[in-house]
């Protein structure tokens, strides 16, 4: 639910959003989109945000030049310093 509600908020500013639900999806689109910037969610089912920001940046044209934005439910600390310091 708040996956539409982001994209709607992005939206109405003006922003060109494309959505995947899961990371092999995200990587396709990301491959004939090519966003500026991607908001990964950590907890994405069959690969997580993590792993997708690793292919990005590797695998995709533009990648490397990506910015990556990390959102995540999770309220560990270990998670918060490795949303900080991995790939992104």
């Amino acid at each position: 639910m708040y996956c539409r509600r982001l994209q709607s908020a992005l939206e109405e500013l003006g922003y060109v959003v494309e959505v995947a639900h899961d990371g092999p999806s995200a990587l396709q689109r990301a491959s004939t989109f090519h966003p500026d910037v991607a908001l990964l969610d950590i907890g994405l089912p069959v690969m997580d945000g993590y792993e997708l920001a690793g292919r990005l940046r590797e695998g995709v044209a533009g990648g490397k030049d990506m910015r990556l934005i990390a959102i995540t439910g999770y309220g560990q600390e270990a998670d918060k310093r490795r949303g900080l310091t991995d790939i992104w």
